[in-house]
């Protein structure tokens, strides 16, 4: 016995259904992949400024190290790690203030400031108490929890 047109045209169609379902799922696990990947490059690179931060302001503080030398740094690894921007003195002078601001209480702070990327923990980094910055960091990763789980931003 034999299909119709209709028939065949109605199991066409969902076999497509069924094709672009199944290609919606692979789409989810690449895009799902590549946030985890993100979120772990952003942590480790969070940690090596925090780290970077860390060595430059001991050196600072023992005085074996002047701003000059951080400009020397700064030179030094633009040269080693081309193709990178992020060693300016300036930059290199946020992570000696990033360490500074968030070394007391770092198993408390840490898990916060890698939500967030590099700009962000700056702008936050430059409020004045600490109250201020716990504030901004805990608004921003809850707005963003908001907004990834409803799809809607929210306006203060």
């Amino acid at each position: 016995m034999s299909k119709s047109k209709k028939e065949l045209a109605t199991l066409q169609s969902k076999s497509e259904l069924a094709l672009q379902s199944d290609f919606n799922e692979v789409l989810a696990i690449i895009q799902n992949a590549r946030k985890r990947a993100y979120s772990a490059v952003n942590d480790e690179h969070i940690n090596m400024c925090r780290l970077v931060g860390e060595y430059v302001s001991h050196k600072v503080k023992e005085g074996t190290w002047g701003e000059g030398t951080i400009n020397q740094l700064s030179d030094f690894l633009q040269t080693q790690v081309p193709n990178k921007s992020g060693y300016s003195p300036r930059n290199l002078r946020r992570m000696r203030q990033f360490y500074e601001v968030y070394k007391v209480d770092h198993e408390f702070w840490s898990p916060l400031v890698t939500k967030l990327d590099w700009t962000q923990n700056i702008i936050i980094m430059s409020l004045d108490t600490k109250e201020e910055r716990m504030f901004a960091l805990t608004w921003k990763i809850n707005t963003d929890r908001e907004i990834i789980r409803t799809g809607i931003p929210v306006y203060v």
